[in-house]
């Protein structure tokens, strides 16, 4: 029986230094999501501005690496986006988004702006 009281008070102290290690985690990741909302309500700045404050925050007190950071990045939902927006600008330059736009509204006037979602 000595040996499984050994077990448990290891076990237990090894639970202590993992609790001990995540709550230090947390608090930073706590700090930095309190300092984050705390300037957006202050301060009236751009969300892309206030995007990358927040991610510099978190690496430079190593809640994330950059690594880690790099890694989880979806490339393909990046350049999908990239390639949305490069597209609807050059539907706005040519006209041809008020074209379609003018199209579904010509089907769909009468039904009311539900039937033309």
């Amino acid at each position: 029986m000595a040996q499984f009281d050994t077990i448990r008070s290891t076990a237990g102290a090894r639970t202590a230094e993992i609790d001990a290690g995540l709550r230090a985690h947390m608090n930073k990741v706590y700090g930095t999501m309190s300092v984050g909302t705390f300037i957006t309500f202050l301060a009236a700045w751009a969300i892309a501005g206030l995007a990358v404050i927040g991610a510099s925050v978190v690496m430079l007190t190593g809640c994330v690496d950059p690594e880690e950071a790099f890694d989880a990045i979806d490339w393909r939902i990046l350049f999908l986006i990239f390639g949305m927006l490069g597209l609807s600008q050059g539907l706005d330059n040519t006209g041809a988004a008020e074209t379609v736009v003018a199209f579904i509204v010509g089907l769909t006037g009468g039904f009311g702006p539900l039937a033309a979602l």
